[in-house]
């Protein structure tokens, strides 16, 4: 997991932290605020703080969240919203939200419907045709 000191530094240099995650999705929720905060602060003037840069960063990372449909997106989704806010990509109070959205994610799997397995057919006497088609 990445460092909280990697994303939420107070410097105002606009250091974008090098070290990624193992996991996938985290990762590219990190690649997307850190490419993100290296374009904005790239534009910054000397004067101008870093604050519109780190939320411009933060909505990427949001926007980078897997999907929450399927057990492996809402797992890597959970994974992605406790990291931002340990880092603090992510709001406290928003990631609550997120957080209680995954839990309706995951509860509506239960009602997801299973595919049915053909049963293989048992050996025995042909199925009888309709004797409506064997009429024509």
């Amino acid at each position: 997991m990445i460092d909280a000191a990697e994303l939420s530094t107070d410097e105002s240099d606009c250091e974008v932290p090098d070290r990624l995650t193992e996991n996938d999705a985290v990762a590219r929720c990190v690649r997307a605020w850190r490419i993100t905060m290296k374009n904005e602060c790239a534009e910054l003037d000397e004067d101008e703080e870093e604050h519109e840069a780190r939320e411009a960063a933060n909505a990427a990372y949001l926007h980078a969240l897997p999907p929450l449909s399927g057990y492996r997106n809402i797992c890597d989704f959970i994974a992605c919203v406790s990291n931002g806010s340990m880092v603090g990509a992510i709001r406290q109070k928003d990631a609550e939200h997120l957080l209680a959205s995954a839990k309706i994610a995951l509860g509506a799997l239960r009602f997801d419907p299973k595919p049915v397995a053909s049963a293989p057919r048992r050996p025995g006497r042909p199925r009888k045709n309709n004797p409506t088609e064997e009429n024509k």
